[in-house]
C-alpha cells in the first residue's frame, strides 16, 4: 500500500507541475510560440469484455483504463494510466452455487515511442490492488512491468484514433496458470 500511495503521489506531482512548466515557457518566449499544451497532451483508453467458463465455474470481466499522455517530443510520450476492473466470479459446489465480487484498480506511469509507420513500443510499470473474498476479504498487491508493441491508426488528420497492443509482464510469477501476456484494445485522442 505504501508503494501505491508513492506512486500515485509521484504521477499527481507530474501532473500538476507540467501546466506551471508551460506556463513558464510562454513567458521565457515573449514572441509566440509553438508550445501549446494541447497539443501536446493525448488521450486515450482501453475497454474489457469477456466472459469464460467450464461446467463447475464461470467468470464475466469487465474494465475500463483511462490514460493521459504527454508528449516530451514527437515520437516520445509519458504519462499515467489507471486501471479498473470487476468480475463476477461464479462456482458451483456439490451443494450449493457460491459468486464472489473481484474488484482491481492499478495505476502506474507509461512511457511510449512511436515510428513513422503507426508503430509504438510501450513500457509500464503498474501497482495493482485487488480485493479478493476467500471467505473473508482480503487485499493483496500485484506489481506488474509490461513491455510491448503496438498498432495506432490515427487517420490522416491524427485526431481521433484506435490501437491494438501486447504487453508482456516480466514481473508475472512463473508457478501460476495465468499468462504474462495481455492484449490491449483501445482509442486515443490527438495522439
Amino acid at each position: 500500500m505504501k508503494n501505491f500511495i508513492k506512486l500515485l503521489t509521484l504521477v499527481l506531482v507530474v501532473l500538476v507541475a507540467l501546466p506551471d512548466d508551460a506556463v513558464a515557457q510562454r513567458k521565457k518566449n515573449s514572441k509566440k510560440s509553438d508550445f501549446d499544451l494541447k497539443e501536446k497532451l493525448w488521450y486515450g483508453g482501453g475497454f474489457g469484455l469477456g466472459f469464460g467458463g467450464s461446467q463447475f465455474e464461470s467468470q464475466f470481466f469487465v474494465g475500463v483504463s483511462p490514460m493521459v499522455g504527454y508528449k516530451i517530443t514527437p515520437w516520445l510520450s509519458a504519462g499515467p494510466r489507471l486501471d479498473f476492473n470487476y468480475v463476477l466470479y461464479r462456482v458451483q459446489f456439490t451443494q450449493s452455487v457460491e459468486s464472489y465480487n473481484i474488484f482491481s484498480y492499478g495505476i502506474g506511469p507509461f512511457l511510449r515511442a512511436k515510428t513513422n509507420f503507426k508503430l509504438f513500443g510501450h513500457f509500464e510499470y503498474q501497482i495493482n490492488l485487488v480485493d479478493v473474498p476467500d471467505g473473508i476479504n482480503y487485499i493483496y498487491n500485484k506489481e506488474a512491468a509490461y513491455i510491448g508493441l503496438g498498432y495506432n491508426d490515427s487517420g490522416s488528420r491524427n485526431i481521433w484514433g484506435y490501437e491494438i497492443y501486447v504487453v508482456y509482464d516480466v514481473l508475472a510469477p512463473q508457478n501460476t496458470v495465468r499468462l504474462p501476456i495481455d492484449i490491449r484494445f483501445g482509442l486515443t485522442y490527438n495522439f
